[in-house]
């Protein structure tokens, strides 16, 4: 909303900048924070931006955690859909269908594996954090989208994930993909933010998110120790 109203300010944007260059003790190692800003709009993720950006990651980074405003809580998206359900970016511009993603056999689902429950176990703050397993699906042999509260059936297609059937989902989706595609067992997903719109509403947002990355982080170096043949943690 910055061409109506310029003093407003998406909490996503703002942990982007915050966590940038970020380094903080993990065990015997330090872990390094690296962000990207995407922009709101259907061409550039249909021309591979997102793909660009994060592709190479898969291989190098421990944790490729994607950031969006959302409702008035943290959403830790479990399931994330191919459907594009019609919302105007920031071109004004609508898409409807099937994301074009490049590639053979984009599934209709693809799942965070980030450790959800150990998020909301180890981070504190005032607003509520939910692991969101709802989806909207067509089930298989039939046409009417149904809700599911606890994700999607066998053979389903996708209308919403956990995310909706917006940008934010769309690039949950296409991360996680990645991930899939890479063969990768990363931690990767998506998480909403609570939805503030001025720079002094984001102090607690922004401490949880920071709170966030690090139980991820001390997650991936437990993982990679249990690795066979590890013998230090990355």
């Amino acid at each position: 909303h910055l061409d109506t109203d310029p003093a407003c300010s998406n909490p996503s944007g703002a942990a982007a900048l915050d966590l940038h260059g970020w380094t903080f003790p993990v065990g015997e190692r330090t872990a390094v924070v690296r962000s990207a800003v995407f922009p709101v709009r259907w061409g550039d993720f249909d021309a591979g931006i997102v793909e660009e950006a994060l592709a190479d990651q898969y291989g190098v980074a421990d944790a490729v955690i994607t950031l969006s405003r959302g409702r008035d809580r943290f959403d830790l998206e479990v399931w994330n859909g191919v459907w594009r359900g019609g919302g105007e970016d920031n071109l004004g511009v609508s898409r409807t269908g099937r994301a074009p993603v490049a590639g053979p056999g984009a599934p209709e689902w693809t799942r965070t594996s980030l450790p959800v429950e150990r998020i909301v176990a180890d981070t504190t703050g005032p607003d509520v954090m939910v692991v969101n397993t709802e989806v909207t699906e067509v089930p298989e042999g039939g046409d009417t989208p149904v809700t599911r509260p606890g994700g999607p059936t066998e053979g389903s297609a996708a209308r919403k994930g956990g995310g909706g059937d917006y940008l934010s989902n769309e690039i949950a989706y296409r991360n996680t993909l990645l991930r899939d595609r890479a063969g990768s067992v990363v931690a990767a997903g998506h998480v909403h933010l609570p939805r503030t719109e001025r720079p002094e509403e984001h102090t607690d947002t922004l401490a949880r998110t920071r709170a966030l990355v690090a139980v991820v982080a001390a997650e991936a170096r437990v993982a990679s120790a249990a690795e066979p043949g590890s013998e230090d943690p990355r």
